[in-house]
């Protein structure tokens, strides 16, 4: 789910880099702009974005990968109907020795809806912290790093500069490889996450690759596929169609940046809203099934945190009585209801307006560390950014 996001965080990261190197490769002559910033705001501009790095991250493994994940294998509860009296006990006029005893009347059945745990955010990290402690929201925190290092050693390996492959998408082509090559890996995280708390450290908690890989290697292939498509769609779009293009074309023009704002902004919200596209009807599907055919292969031994139907709705039998031990690819996704998915959806837009306001106020963080490290610089800042921009 965070694959996306990850990806513009990181060509942010690399944004900036490259604006600092151009910045420290000019040779400013007499009379032209040069900025002058001290050390120690070259150390407060580092700590702010390691802290910047580690709240996204915080942000999209607790929102977007332990509460997203406990939100796929959450089972609707359905409502329970409770035997109420309708005689109210307390009124005087019941008291009649000649009214019939309240006691045998019959009752008036009402319904008493359940809501789910993961309804919200705030109600899902409550459940947690009850059941896990404080710091459940990061359970699984130490596999998930040694698959990342994992992962990242084999794209590397295959889909380098110097790597194997030797293909436009080599780095796409490669983490599908990984994730898939690393699908065990993947069915342990899940089922630390969605599980009680177990006394078993995490690499016990690994299942054997023989029998269980080529069961959840075709889902995970799936999920990996998925989000390399929604990226790389997302990103080609952008850089043909949205704001890049726009800004790229303009800076052509006599070397000034003359690109009509609104167009900025309205090729923006089309690659927005085409991305977002994507990742609902593209990524959501294929984290489901990942999750789900992963949930269904999970120990008889372990009881997940959440009201979690094995069944399937009668669709997966236990391999303690002759089944498979797992549901299948379509069944994942078509044994998940429709208020689960509405709230999944929900979900994903909460994490978007969170890292969204994150954003806006880390940006506004480091505008305020720029204005005080600068000083008097400040105001030649601003008269070359207008002298640049022409307003």
């Amino acid at each position: 789910m965070s694959g996306l996001v990850a990806h513009i965080a990181r060509r942010g990261v690399e944004a900036a880099m490259d604006i600092h190197k151009s910045m420290k490769e000019q040779k400013p002559e007499d009379g032209e702009f040069k900025l002058h910033l001290p050390v120690w705001g070259i150390a407060l501009f580092v700590l702010t974005g390691f802290a910047f790095m580690l709240t996204i991250f915080a942000i999209q493994y607790t929102y977007g990968g332990v509460v997203a994940a406990l939100t796929i294998v959450e089972s609707p509860q359905p409502d329970v109907y409770v035997a109420v009296n309708t005689i109210d006990d307390q009124d005087p006029a019941n008291k009649n020795p000649n009214h019939p005893d309240p006691l045998v009347d019959d009752p008036e059945p009402v319904g008493v809806k359940h809501q789910p745990i993961t309804s919200s955010i705030r109600s899902t990290l409550l459940h947690l912290r009850a059941r896990a402690g404080y710091w459940s929201r990061f359970r699984g925190l130490g596999l998930f790093i040694v698959y990342s290092i994992m992962r990242s050693f084999i794209v590397t390996i295959l889909g380098g500069s110097r790597g194997v492959l030797r293909h436009p998408f080599n780095t796409a082509i490669a983490a599908i490889i990984a994730q898939t090559a690393l699908a065990n890996f993947e069915m342990a995280w899940y089922h630390i996450v969605i599980s009680e708390p177990s006394p078993k450290k995490w690499w016990k908690r690994i299942p054997s690759y023989r029998g269980n890989w080529i069961k959840m290697a075709p889902a995970s292939a799936l999920h990996a596929t998925a989000t390399q498509v929604t990226v790389m769609f997302s990103v080609m779009l952008g850089t043909s169609f949205g704001t890049l293009r726009q800004y790229n074309s303009a800076k052509q023009i006599d070397g000034e940046h003359v690109a009509n704002p609104w167009t900025l902004l309205a090729s923006s919200l089309v690659v927005m809203f085409v991305a977002a596209m994507f990742f609902v009807l593209l990524e959501i599907p294929a984290t489901v099934t990942a999750v789900r055919v992963a949930a269904s292969m999970l120990p008889e031994e372990d009881e997940t945190i959440v009201p979690f139907d094995r069944t399937f709705g009668g669709k997966t039998t236990p391999t303690i009585v002759g089944g498979q031990g797992k549901v299948g690819i379509v069944e994942a996704w078509r044994s998940f209801e429709w208020s689960s998915r509405i709230r999944l959806v929900k979900l994903a837009g909460k994490m978007v307006a969170i890292l969204a306001v994150t954003w806006i106020c880390f940006s506004f963080l480091s505008v305020a560390e720029l204005r005080i490290a600068l000083g008097k610089d400040w105001d030649k800042l601003m008269a070359n950014i207008r002298a640049h921009t022409g307003h």
